[in-house]
C-alpha cells in the first residue's frame, strides 16, 4: 500500500537583518482564500515575475514600492496587486520590495540596505 506523503512548501525564510524576508527562486500555489492563486518570487526574494536589474540600461520607468502584506499582494496573484495595477497604468516597471507580516522598522531596513542598491 502506497502512503500519501504531504509536503509543505513555505514562501517565507529568516534574515538576520531585517527578520524574515521571501525565500528566493519560488513558484507556488497559495492555497487559502476563496480563489487560489499562484505567487512567484525572484532572484533578490521579493514577489515578482521577473529579477530586479541594479542598472536601468533601457531607460525604463521604475515605480519602487515598500509596504506589508497589503503592499505584497496578500492574497491575490502577482499580477493583481495594486503595485503592479498601477505601474502598468503609468507605463512603468513595479518593483515592488513590501514584505507580508512586516512592521515599519524592517520596511526602513528593506528600503535603506535594499532598495536604495537599484537605479
Amino acid at each position: 500500500m502506497l502512503s500519501k506523503q504531504l509536503t509543505h512548501k513555505t514562501i517565507i525564510r529568516y534574515d538576520e537583518n531585517i527578520g524574515h524576508l521571501f525565500v528566493p527562486n519560488v513558484t507556488m500555489r497559495q492555497p487559502y482564500s476563496e480563489k487560489p492563486h499562484y505567487i512567484k518570487t525572484n532572484r533578490q526574494g521579493f514577489r515578482a515575475d521577473f529579477d530586479f536589474e541594479k542598472e536601468n540600461k533601457t531607460g525604463e520607468k521604475r515605480i519602487a514600492f515598500i509596504g506589508d502584506s497589503f503592499t505584497a499582494g496578500e492574497g491575490v496573484a502577482n499580477h493583481k496587486r495594486f503595485s503592479d495595477l498601477v505601474s502598468a497604468a503609468l507605463g512603468a516597471r513595479s518593483y515592488n520590495f513590501a514584505l507580508s507580516a512586516s512592521g515599519v522598522d524592517q520596511q526602513y531596513l528593506i528600503y535603506k540596505d535594499i532598495a536604495t542598491s537599484f537605479d
